[in-house]
């Protein structure tokens, strides 16, 4: 695996290089600042990073907003994903994900992205067409599902390590912390991975995912982990597990089996009920 720094893959959902505005007739260029819905320009952004070729399904992530960055995506939708080979996958009736972020929903599909180079994201918001264009590369940089885990310690309460702060979001422990996760591969059970800093997140996700996995933490047995990406909450340097992770923007979420490997993992943007999910299929 390749190793790059922390990016705004994320923070792409408000900015303007990963997207396109809605397929319209009208030949003049600009922002509609009509109220109607129906009239406003509206385009589609990819929130996940890290794709790459692969015979696994992954998730491909993104929302819907309108010329004001507003997120207008409010019901499900299709989805139509187009290879470079020109090869089709259709997605029918793609549900919304927006329990515990409301006005910040996504979609997310679970696609076989398995060829390398540019792909075509065809989607809809109401009876307006949508496309994107999102590069797959030829190999991922944060480990993937079947990985094994990395070993190496992450910061907790009795070895903060490298971590001047442990949680940006309270200022020092949020109950994540108990457990390093090199303690938790040796312990042979399965546990869930957390790297988000709300202090200092690129996207409005960060807080808003930790406050929701402390949410699940409550409902399931099982041990989560909570790692910040940087050092302190003013540098720009990350923490070693960070760097050990690959971790390539934020943020970031893995199941772990019991048996060491990545179950699952979530990124840039994900709903209260993804986190649940991915919960699940490890207890």
């Amino acid at each position: 695996m390749k190793r790059v720094g922390i990016s705004t893959a994320g923070a792409s959902l408000l900015g303007t290089s990963a997207l396109l505005t809605a397929c319209s007739n009208d030949s003049e260029s600009g922002t509609d600042t009509s109220t109607d819905e129906t009239s406003v320009n509206i385009a589609a952004a990819i929130i996940s990073s890290d794709l790459h070729n692969s015979e696994t399904s992954q998730r491909l992530a993104f929302s819907i907003f309108d010329s004001n960055k507003q997120i207008i995506a409010r019901k499900p939708t299709s989805v139509v994903l187009v290879a470079p080979s020109k090869k089709e996958q259709v997605f029918k009736d793609v549900a919304l994900r927006d329990k515990g972020i409301k006005d910040k929903g996504i979609y997310s599909v679970n696609a076989i992205l398995n060829e390398t180079g540019p792909w075509l994201v065809k989607t809809k918001h109401q009876s307006k067409p949508l496309e994107l264009n999102v590069s797959v590369a030829q190999d991922n940089i944060a480990p993937f599902e079947g990985d094994i885990c990395p070993s190496s310690p992450t910061p907790t309460n009795s070895n903060p390590l490298d971590a001047k702060i442990l949680c940006t979001k309270f200022e020092g422990d949020c109950g994540l912390h108990s457990n390093s996760t090199d303690q938790l591969l040796a312990s042979g059970k399965p546990f869930v991975v957390l790297f988000a800093t709300p202090a200092r997140c690129q996207t409005a996700y960060c807080g808003p995912v930790l406050d929701l996995t402390l949410e699940e933490a409550k409902k399931f047995d099982i041990d989560i982990v909570h790692v910040e990406i940087y050092k302190d909450d003013v540098s720009n340097a990350v923490l070693d597990a960070v760097t050990a992770w690959n971790i390539p923007s934020e943020p970031w979420m893995f199941g772990v089996t019991k048996e060491g490997k990545i179950s699952k993992r979530l990124d840039g943007a994900f709903d209260q009920t993804e986190i649940a999910e991915l919960i699940q299929e490890l207890i």
